[in-house]
């Protein structure tokens, strides 16, 4: 819930709050004690909430092309993984992270298509894993991106996506005593190629979207032994703008199914970070099918 007050044309001060609930359902269903050193895994789920996360903000727009912004937010970061990792005999209580916060990315850039980059090694089992911290030197990222849009009838939107990026290590590191060529490899994690499509068709107040995205395979070791497949995702949602219902204005119900055909595939990896070479179990299956509906009004 939101609520803007106009001072001024240019000046806008706006303030509300959200509210959150995240249930995590996961665990072990299997469990091999000679890999894990536990005798059982944990397997439940857990739940954050928070009734009450404040917002508030200042627009102040000094002209066409500038303006001042100001933001203050209480946020609610509900429980990570990290407790999955641990058997039952190290399970405790665990806290959510509430607090005012805000996001900064730094990129080191060493010229046109290089950067420096950092290598987090593991080994070790799942429940007791070392890691280890290397200088990579030099990475090469070379790749494009192309997008299509196609309008056949009135309403009707086709976006076409492709991207393509070639991201290699250019350089070497010493692993455990040895050296490690990483030379022509390519980023862990990262695929090479994502296609994504989007179709919209709106009609009146009602508005139909569909949306699948391709991503390539993903190396899970640095020297690319090991891939993570290819997968398809897809989406569907549907948006109805009533307008204005008795005392409230922009009244607007939407409903939306994400992942719609329940693919099975691999989301997370290397949340422990990644192996040098070969398999490390950490890896999180994507989400499955989960249903969304939104009711928004102004007032």
């Amino acid at each position: 819930m939101q609520d803007t007050y106009e001072i001024l044309k240019n000046l806008h001060i706006a303030s509300g709050f959200r509210s959150a609930i995240q249930t995590t359902h996961g665990g072990a269903k299997q469990n091999d004690p000679d890999l894990t050193g536990q005798d059982a895994l944990p397997d439940g789920s857990l739940t954050a909430s928070n009734a009450f996360l404040p917002h508030f903000s200042i627009n102040y727009r000094i002209n066409q092309h500038n303006e001042l912004y100001l933001d203050i937010a209480e946020n609610m970061r509900a429980y990570t993984y990290n407790p999955w990792f641990l058997g039952n005999a190290a399970r405790g209580p665990w806290e959510t992270n509430s607090n005012f916060w805000k996001t900064r990315i730094i990129s080191n850039r060493k010229g046109p298509g290089t950067m420096s980059s950092a290598t987090a090694t593991e080994a070790g089992s799942p429940l007791q894993p070392i890691s280890t911290f290397v200088n990579a030197g030099r990475e090469e990222v070379n790749g494009g991106d192309a997008s299509v849009t196609i309008r056949p009838v009135s309403g009707l939107e086709i976006l076409n996506t492709a991207s393509y990026a070639d991201a290699e290590y250019r350089g070497d590191i010493n692993y455990e005593g040895a050296n490690v060529s990483l030379k022509g490899k390519n980023q862990v994690a990262y695929p090479r190629f994502i296609y994504k499509t989007n179709a919209s068709y709106t009609y009146r107040k009602f508005q139909v979207n569909f949306n699948a995205t391709y991503t390539g395979r993903r190396p899970l070791s640095y020297v690319n032994d090991v891939y993570v497949p290819s997968y398809w995702v897809a989406g569907l949602s549907s948006t109805y703008t009533f307008g204005r219902v008795g005392f409230a204005r922009h009244v607007q119900v939407s409903f939306g199914v994400t992942n719609l055909f329940n693919s099975a595939y691999i989301g997370g990896l290397g949340i422990s970070g990644f192996p040098v070479s070969g398999d490390y179990p950490t890896l999180f299956i994507g989400a499955p099918r989960q249903y969304f509906g939104t009711v928004s009004a102004q007032f």
